[in-house]
């Protein structure tokens, strides 16, 4: 049972790691055709991006509405500049696409939106990656723009249909 438990866990961390690994060019084109398929719908940002994002595991805070924590991985990363690319008419070819992500190397990128009661300034905010019991500090963050946001109106919407 040992074993079984130690294999299954280090299954998961590799399954885990493989949306961080450098990518191939298979992939890259994978990513470059996801972003220019994306373009020419004329996807918006939460539908484009929904499969990274990533929602609150108990759905017990009701400011969670309109909150959204997203994992940029390389395959993302490529597949959003050749969306960028190719709304703007412009070039974006495999070497491109290979010296953009080499950028972000080691780097793990993750974007949140958080909504809030009250207004955040950036001095009050504190951004830390909990895995278990471990918190992770990250070496750098930048604080974007700040905006109130509401929970549902209690007379349109019934917070416990919402969840």
């Amino acid at each position: 049972m040992k074993i079984f438990l130690l294999v299954l866990t280090m299954l998961t961390i590799s399954f885990n790691a493989f949306a961080l690994e450098k990518l191939d060019e298979i992939a890259i084109k994978s990513a470059m055709d996801y972003g220019i398929v994306a373009s020419t719908k004329n996807l918006g940002s939460e539908e484009f991006l929904r499969p990274w994002s990533v929602e609150e595991r108990n759905k017990q805070n009701p400011y969670r509405y309109n909150e959204s924590v997203i994992i940029y991985t390389p395959y993302l990363l490529v597949a959003l500049e050749a969306k960028n690319k190719h709304s703007a008419k412009q070039d974006f070819f495999i070497k491109d696409a290979k010296k953009f992500v080499a950028e972000y190397d080691a780097i793990t990128v993750v974007g949140a939106v958080v909504n809030t009661p009250v207004s955040v300034k950036p001095s009050s905010f504190e951004v830390s990656l909990l895995h278990g019991k471990v918190k992770i500090e990250p070496y750098h963050t930048d604080f974007l723009t700040t905006r109130q946001l509401t929970i549902p109106d209690s007379d349109t919407n019934d917070l416990d249909t919402l969840k």
